[in-house]
């Protein structure tokens, strides 16, 4: 059976769940399952485990990597990504990127992610090479205690720069 219409049926998928969790379980991993974004639980879950150990994550999934370059810390053990083609080193690649690690939830959300679109005609790298200039919007979309007014004009600054307005808003 072709296995698009088998894991269309939600029956059939949970039971491939169950079957999996128990074979993966029985070889002795831990498994877990996101009842929210799994994206985060995923990255999270992984460096909690970096905390004692070395750990490596298999995804295809730029919003996981976003996540572990951002919650990493150099206080943990190695963190790895392998994807289809490369594996990534994730303390290495914080270390290369610098600070920009400290603005890329930001940066990454604004420019389109799972959870949000991406503006008409701006990418990843436009957001990157005005990303010193986006700093100050950044930190008030990452600090705790902003209102809505705030996070709100933060983001209409933030896409005037993205798109080349005047900065009279």
């Amino acid at each position: 059976m072709n296995k698009k219409p088998f894991l269309a049926n939600s029956h059939n998928k949970q039971k491939f769940i169950d079957l999996l969790w128990s074979v993966l379980e029985q070889n002795g991993l831990e498994v877990k399952q996101s009842p929210a974004v799994a994206d985060y639980d995923i990255a999270i879950s992984a460096l909690n485990v970096a905390q004692t150990s070395p750990v490596v994550v298999v995804a295809d999934d730029t919003d996981i990597l976003v996540l572990l370059l951002y919650h990493f810390s150099v206080h943990m053990n190695t963190v790895y990504m392998k994807t289809s083609s490369r594996i990534i080193d994730i303390g290495k690649m914080k270390q290369e990127l610098g600070s920009v690690t400290d603005h890329l939830l930001f940066l990454h959300s604004i420019t389109g992610c799972d959870t949000t679109s991406r503006p008409y005609g701006i990418g990843k790298m436009s957001a990157l090479i005005k990303q010193k200039m986006l700093e100050q919007f950044s930190k008030i979309f990452v600090e705790e205690g902003k209102d809505s007014t705030e996070i709100e004009c933060a983001g209409i600054k933030a896409l005037s720069i993205l798109y080349c307005c005047s900065n009279d808003l």
